[in-house]
């Protein structure tokens, strides 16, 4: 017999549904029922597993990316200087892609391991390591994209490729040295801004970069 949880109804009030959890439909809305004596409650959900690789930025990271952004076009305005990587000089162009890029660091730094690192909001002096925890450079584009390599990218350090911005979820596509990058195979010149382009398919696992790293 079903017996609602909640008023305590049961018999005609209470309406089975065949759910293989024994939950009926009572008349005051409940969905919580006894059955045969025994307290049945729905399951509970699960949790949605981030596909391999992906990071979805929670609000108070978005928000330090974006004040980090802010903070390096106000640098750069201060200089007089333009945005390197695009020579767009409008604002919200610059500040997109400032805010995403620093959104791909935390994305690296995530998906390989450090649960705590963001981007600083002072400047930080010159710095043998990587800017994503130290761990690999980071270039973020929408999705399909390939990973750029500039001529003067150091060719030791490892580049990860990022797809999407800090809205959506990001995935780290691949990664490899600077050095490997720059093979003429990828050296794009009618382009607006001549550099290496490196194709996601042509690029190291995220696998084998934490297995180095994890050394």
């Amino acid at each position: 017999m079903y017996r609602c949880t909640e008023c305590g109804a049961g018999g005609l009030d209470v309406k089975p549904t065949f759910s293989p959890y024994g939950m009926g439909v009572c008349r005051c809305g409940s969905k919580a029922f006894k059955m045969r004596g025994q307290a049945v409650t729905p399951p509970l959900p699960q949790p949605v597993l981030q596909p391999p690789w992906s990071y979805t930025l929670t609000e108070s990271e978005i928000d330090h990316v974006e004040k980090v952004a802010r903070g390096a076009i106000a640098r750069s305005k201060g200089r007089g200087g333009v945005e390197r990587d695009g020579g767009s000089t409008r604002e919200s162009t610059r500040f997109e892609r400032n805010a995403n890029g620093f959104a791909g660091e935390v994305t690296v730094a995530r998906v390989l391991g450090d649960d705590e690192w963001l981007p600083s909001i002072v400047p930080v002096k010159f710095s043998d390591l990587p800017d994503a925890a130290g761990l690999s450079e980071a270039r973020t584009t929408a999705p399909n994209r390939r990973l750029i390599i500039y001529p003067r990218d150091k060719g030791h350090r490892p580049y990860t490729l990022v797809w999407g911005t800090r809205f959506t979820l990001m995935t780290a596509k691949g990664w490899l040295y600077g050095r490997e990058g720059k093979d003429r195979r990828y050296w794009e010149e009618n382009v607006p801004n001549p550099n290496y382009f490196v194709p996601h398919t042509k690029l190291r696992s995220m696998e084998s970069l934490a297995a180095l790293l994890d050394r």
